[in-house]
Order: structure tokens, then sequence, then C-alpha cells
């Protein structure tokens, strides 16, 4: 199955926009849970604690400057993802046989899920962030939000309809 127009050459303003729009959405999503709804940190501290996966506690007492190293932080994991889809779409002919309009959504369904799954179980315990216990009910909150906040999201853009 050869590859839409649209996916030969340089990949890096799909992927760009890819990643814009989820850390975007994923950044929506974690601030309406843990500043909207659970008022347990600030916008601030949301991005720190990113931050804090590599700079440890000190991350709490950078100001603005580890709020924007969290931030940099969090482009950078939705563009790895968003890198990681476009390697699948490009050498997975599988993943391109779901080329009608629901096709994008479907797999979407599939990948924002395995992408908290690595991030949280396989990847957080590298880092100086604990992973979400999977009996904890936050896992599964994120386990859904992933759904919507990065793997349709990836997908809409990566993945192109049938009529592309």
């Amino acid at each position: 199955m050869p590859l839409p127009a649209s996916h030969r050459g340089t990949p890096v303003p799909l992927l760009l926009k890819s990643a814009a729009l989820v850390a975007l959405l994923d950044g929506i999503l974690a601030t309406m849970i843990y500043v909207v709804v659970l008022q347990v940190i600030t916008v601030t501290q949301l991005f720190q604690s990113i931050a804090k996966a590599v700079l440890g506690q000190a991350a709490y007492d950078g100001g603005l400057g580890t709020e924007a190293v969290g931030l940099v932080m969090h482009f950078s994991v939705a563009l790895t993802w968003s890198i990681i889809y476009w390697l699948l779409w490009q050498r997975w002919a599988g993943l391109r046989r779901f080329r009608d309009r629901w096709g994008p959504i479907v797999v979407g369904l599939f990948y924002g899920p395995l992408v908290w799954v690595i991030m949280d179980l396989v990847v957080m315990p590298f880092t100086h962030n604990k992973p979400t216990p999977v009996s904890a009910g936050m896992f599964w909150v994120m386990l859904a939000g992933h759904v919507v906040s990065v793997g349709i999201p990836i997908a809409v853009v990566i993945h192109p309809p049938v009529d592309s």
C-alpha cells in the first residue's frame, strides 16, 4: 500500500502540528484534572512537576524557569510520540489499512492508552517522578484521557483518511 503524497518527503511540519495539538490537549486535560477539579496544584506547579522528572524536587524552587523547562519537556514528549506514530505509519502496512474516515479514531483508541501505559509504567520509574499505581483510580482516568488528548489527535493528524 503506497504512502499518500502528503506523507512523502520531510515530515517536520506534520510532526510539529501533531505535537503542538497533543501538547495543548494533554496540557488542558492535566490542568482540568489537577488544577480545576482536584485543586491540588497550580498551572505553574503542573509544569514544574514535569520538570521534576529530570530536575528532582528542586524543580519546584525554580519559578517560571522550571515551569518553562516542564513545558518544553511536555512538548518534546508529544513530539516523540508523534514521531513514533509516524515511523509506525511508514513501516507497518497493517496500520495504513485503517484508511476509512473512522480509521484514525479506531487506531487512536489504542495508541493513546498505549502511550500512557508506557510513560507511566516504563518511563516514569527511571525519573524523579513516581508512576501512578494501576490500582489507583487516577491511573484509569489518565488512561481514558489519553484516548482523546494523545491517541486520537496524533492519529487524526498523521493518519489521513482514504480520500486524502
